[in-house]
């Protein structure tokens, strides 16, 4: 008996979990160390490519041996400390590396402001001491100064620019100027 219902011969049934496997998709997951940039390929240069590609992987797997040696060299270096000042210096790095630094202690407001207030006594007396020391330096430079400036004469010259001094409505030359007015007309 036939309901008009007929199945072509030519197509074989296919159960669903056959559907279902020819129609998997495949994802393959890349780590951002194992990604590689898209790069212009240029044609005949497979050689160059898988030359390039080994020298980057080189490249980063050397980085990695770098940041565990510095990593292990820290830790050697750690082990001559005590306990305590061992989780000191792992936090000081911890920070370094990116972390949040720890909060500071409580301290009382009291205590607080006698330590503010020592620390401010100690910064007074080592002003003091480089000011006594500075103040011994200066005398020395200011009896220097003294000296130069007793050997130097100043010049006389007026502000009208003319040589010499006027005493009692005489000009007053000395032999210094009297050479550099020769000087000046022998240049003319």
């Amino acid at each position: 008996m036939c309901l008009g219902f007929q199945f072509p011969s030519s197509t074989p049934f296919k159960s669903a979990q056959e559907e279902k496997a020819t129609q998997v998709e495949v994802v393959t997951f890349l780590g951002r160390h194992t990604k590689k940039k898209a790069k212009l390929e240029i044609p005949g240069s497979d050689d160059l490519k898988a030359k390039m590609d080994a020298e980057e992987l080189c490249m980063d797997t050397q980085e990695f041996r770098l940041e565990k040696a510095r990593l292990e060299v820290h830790r050697l270096g750690i082990t001559g400390f005590t306990k305590k000042e061992q989780r000191v210096l792992e936090q000081e790095r911890a920070v370094r590396l990116g972390a949040k630094p720890l909060k500071k202690e409580y301290v009382n407001y009291k205590i607080l402001q006698e330590q503010i207030k020592g620390k401010q006594a100690a910064k007074k007396r080592e002003n003091m001491m480089e000011n006594k020391s500075d103040s011994l330096k200066r005398r020395k430079k200011r009896g220097h100064e003294e000296r130069k400036s007793k050997k130097t004469t100043k010049q006389n010259i007026l502000p009208t620019g003319r040589l010499g001094k006027f005493k009692n409505g005489t000009l007053i030359l000395q032999r210094c100027d009297i050479r550099k007015i020769k000087a000046s007309k022998s240049s003319k």
